[in-house]
């Protein structure tokens, strides 16, 4: 392989004036990502050199002032950080000394790129008080959607790191090392080597990232990249910069590069004009990865699912998804409910979503498992339910956080089912694969006694006593989507002699959508409370296909024997809680 490669010499400190401060003045002049100034949070810390030794927090008054926002791992306890006790003396004084390393060099990063103002949680936002966090929380669309540039800790699985230091990931990106210099080239003051090329992997890349991990064992995952809460920060950002175990990587809404220069332009960012489309399918789609992603990230508390995805709830419902109903959408409510882990969950205590929510579970997993790597896209083939209505009550001051209730009513085909308890070939219990079973004498259709028996899966473990009385509902058929390039269009054909060399643009290439399994789904549900009639609870789901682990006593259900399982089944209107 034949190409060129920046030599990294220096130190990484060094390198941020001669490597990021040229990427942000070539976005600043070239690019149309973000303009330089932005309305500063409601606080921030004023960097500059005029306190001796030291920083302040500065309460803004919405002054128009490009700044700096900090992405990190906080690696536990943060040793200094804002209160209610010191709220008031930091505003004076915050000595850089008693800061720990990530800290430090956020703040040396913000000041090389000549900014004045830094935005970092553990100190902009009062730790103790759960009022003051919520009103921040919800506002992290705008904090990191209008910083000027958002300083990625990539590589710090902890405060106390730092992410400015020299790593031995750096080796394999120099000229030294097992390289040969073969020529100096003194007109262009370039030198030629030859040297082991090492593997490049995009650790940077903002979705899949259980999917790389899996194909990819040998890389060395940054801490940054595993958290729940960087996701939104990084997919807000018009550009960030990121300090890897590896190297710096810039990413903005027209460029990608990597310090090395292998990676420079490779990589597609995601563009928030790509979830904010107006498309209410796609955008749907879309949200769905960004769950998907999230749920397989790592976080502190289990119960910031919500919160941690609230500025991108906040972007897109100002478009055309309708109510934000606890990580779900009002316009694309039916294949929002097609959710299914493939492993027993723990509801998440105390409840901060409804039942039917996906965020009502501690999931690790991803929910809408249809968004695989092969399939593009989920669409919502035949609706056999009806959404009447759904209201959903914030829990604090963060309406796209922690719902403190919320209903769904709905109109679908309802049945009363037995659910048994599913035993392998060892006769041994598995609590998260149930079997469905719907008496004979309920049924118009005569069929097989297999054929009374669905395949189910539970959402979290649940002691099936007999006592309780379960019902399924028929929800939707789904089908897997993929787009396909075949080629050109005839007038794209014709405008080129050479079709070898032609890449037509966007608007000339003709795709092909093709329908891949699609899935019969359903819901199991209970009465939630004997005294309150027609109020359900889900407690699982169901579908043609048993996704248990590969194995089915059954075999894969077609979608006639799901619904002759539902055979003179009457429609109902319940509400799901």
């Amino acid at each position: 392989m034949v190409g060129t490669r920046r030599t990294l010499d220096g130190t990484r400190r060094s390198r941020v004036d001669s490597i990021v401060v040229e990427w942000l003045r070539e976005c600043v002049e070239k690019h149309d990502c973000q303009g330089s100034t932005a309305t500063l949070p409601s606080r921030v810390l004023d960097v500059s050199q005029s306190s001796e030794g030291g920083i302040s927090l500065y309460v803004t008054d919405q002054e128009i002032e490009p700044y700096a926002a900090l992405s990190h791992c906080w690696g536990g306890e943060v040793p200094m950080k804002t209160t209610t006790l010191n709220y008031e003396a930091q505003q004076n004084h915050i000595a850089v000394d008693d800061l720990p390393p990530n800290f430090k060099d956020a703040i040396e990063v913000t000041r090389r790129l000549g900014l004045r103002y830094l935005w970092i949680d553990a100190l902009c936002i009062i730790q103790d008080d759960l009022s003051d966090w919520e009103v921040e929380s919800r506002e992290m669309s705008s904090i990191y959607g209008d910083a000027h540039l958002v300083i990625g800790a990539d590589g710090a699985k902890g405060a106390e790191e730092g992410f400015l230091r020299d790593s031995p990931g750096y080796n394999s990106m120099h000229a030294g090392g097992k390289s040969a210099l073969v020529a100096v080239v003194d007109d262009e003051q370039a030198d030629v080597y030859v040297f082991e090329c090492p593997e490049h992997y995009d650790t940077c890349s903002l979705l899949d990232k259980a999917i790389l991990s899996e194909q990819y064992q040998d890389v060395v995952e940054n801490p940054l990249s595993q958290r729940a809460w960087a996701f939104q920060e990084q997919l807000l950002a018009p550009r960030m910069v990121h300090f890897t175990k590896e190297e710096m990587v810039w990413e903005c809404r027209s460029r990608y590069r990597c310090e090395c220069t292998q990676f420079d332009d490779s990589r597609q960012r995601t563009s928030k004009d790509d979830w904010i489309s107006g498309d209410t399918a796609k955008m749907g789609v879309q949200w769905y990865s960004f769950v998907n992603e999230v749920c397989v990230r790592q976080l502190t508390f289990k119960t910031d699912i919500l919160p941690c995805l609230s500025g991108i709830a906040a972007q897109m419902e100002a478009s055309m998804m309708g109510r934000y109903l606890a990580g779900l959408w009002e316009e694309d409510l039916l294949l929002g409910l097609t959710w299914s882990y493939k492993e027993l969950q723990t509801r998440i205590s105390p409840q901060q979503a409804p039942s039917w929510s996906w965020a009502s579970l501690e999931g690790r997993g991803s929910p809408y498992w249809l968004l695989r790597q092969e399939w593009e896209s989920i669409a919502l083939k035949v609706p056999h339910a009806q959404i009447l209505d759904a209201q959903c009550i914030p829990k604090g001051q963060n309406a796209y956080g922690a719902v403190s209730q919320g209903y769904i009513k709905m109109i679908a085909p309802f049945v009363r089912v037995e659910v048994m308890e599913n035993h392998n070939a060892a006769n041994e219990v598995n609590p998260s694969h149930w079997i469905l079973k719907r008496l004979a004498l309920e049924r118009a259709v005569e069929v097989s006694e297999a054929g009374l028996q669905l395949p189910a899966n539970a959402d979290s473990h649940l002691s099936l006593d007999g006592h309780d009385f379960f019902y399924a509902v028929l929800i939707a058929e789904i089908a897997c989507i993929k787009e396909e390039y075949i080629g050109p269009t005839e007038e794209s054909e014709d405008s080129e002699s050479d079709d070898s060399e032609y890449e037509p643009a966007d608007d000339e290439q003709e795709r092909k959508l093709w329908e891949g399994p699609s899935e019969t789904f359903g819901l199991i549900i209970r009465e939630r409370l004997a005294e309150e009639s027609n109020r359900f609870e889900r407690v699982g789901s169901f579908s043609e296909f048993a996704r248990w682990n590969g194995e089915s006593p059954f075999g894969n259900h077609k979608k006639q024997e799901v619904l002759n399982f539902f055979g003179a089944a009457q429609e109902r209107t319940i509400m799901l809680l």
